[in-house]
């Protein structure tokens, strides 16, 4: 492989006792080989896995990191709090669609919330 890596065509020639011929239509038969034969079948990109952990050694032992890259940052926007808080500023029945929004969205906050401390807990228990 290195004197093939090197073009030393004459070398592997010697070494396996072939005319140097041969080895060239070889190397010719190899050049059109396709590096990645599954490429032809397959146009979609490869899914990558990232983990939701990360275990870093450091001089006291272990540190467990969780991988937040997968998460995006939410928040509740204080113009909607704001909103809720101020009378008469539009109808009850708005308001309360509003408030109804307002606890699903700190639900949803919770919920992911929750979900990296559990994450978290089931690696430092399982290591």
């Amino acid at each position: 492989m290195h004197e093939l890596e090197k073009k030393k065509y004459s070398v592997i020639a010697q070494q396996h006792e072939l005319p140097l011929n041969d080895v060239l239509a070889a190397v010719k038969v190899i050049e059109g080989l396709e590096p990645k034969p599954g490429r032809n079948f397959s146009s979609a990109n490869p899914n990558y896995v990232s983990p939701d952990v990360y275990l870093i050694k450091t001089a006291e032992g272990y540190q467990i990191i969780l991988n937040d890259d997968g998460v995006p940052k939410l928040r509740v926007s204080s113009y909607y709090r704001n909103l809720i808080h101020q009378n008469n500023a539009f109808p009850k029945k708005d308001k309360h669609f509003l408030i109804e929004k307002m606890r699903s969205a700190v639900g949803l906050l919770k919920s992911l919330d929750q979900r990296s401390r559990t994450i978290y807990r089931v690696y430092r228990d399982a290591s």
